[in-house]
């Protein structure tokens, strides 16, 4: 039995299908025996995602925090103040806090990997990407986000650079 926690912008969608799962970023009761896992991604490649996930498919988000013509740089340097107590935003370390266990954590970076791993010890099925940017720029985030975002992006994602072991740029 698994029972997996769902981060935003972590490949959540993808793995709940897979796994059976009803997708969802809400607190819940772990199933008592259940391989507790989850998946964490680079902050900074996560930032960028939220910004896109938010301007693209989440009206009631883009309405309340957004303005017209907002680039991911503006984003992230201007809304810092709002982004911070906003639960979807919030670092990937807080998800996990409550959580008496967590068996296994994937990485974003490695997820085919890793992916592969867990289809062999549990006999899942492949991965269908599901939930993706599709207007996300071709890009690297670190061709994408300025200096300033950068640092930014480190002070509201400090404890995951720390306790998920993440390389902090500034």
């Amino acid at each position: 039995m698994l029972d997996f926690i769902h981060i935003p912008k972590t490949a959540g969608v993808s793995i709940c299908n897979a796994i059976g799962q009803t997708h969802g970023h809400r607190p819940r009761q772990m199933k008592a025996g259940a391989f507790v896992f989850s998946c964490v991604r680079n902050p900074y490649d996560r930032a960028v995602s939220l910004y896109y996930f938010l301007r693209d498919k989440a009206p009631n988000y883009k309405e309340q925090f957004m303005v017209d013509g907002e680039t991911v740089n503006t984003y992230w340097q201007e809304r810092f103040s709002q982004i911070r107590p906003m639960r979807f935003m919030q670092p990937q370390k807080a998800w996990l806090e409550d959580v008496e266990r967590i068996d296994k954590l994937i990485r974003f970076e490695t997820l085919a990997e890793d992916w592969a791993e867990m289809q062999q010890a549990f006999d899942l099925p492949d991965l269908e990407h599901k939930n993706g940017d599709t207007s996300r720029p071709a890009i690297p985030w670190q061709e994408e986000l300025s200096a300033e975002s950068i640092a930014k992006i480190g002070e509201l994602y400090a404890d995951d650079f720390e306790h998920l072991n993440y390389e902090r740029l500034i």
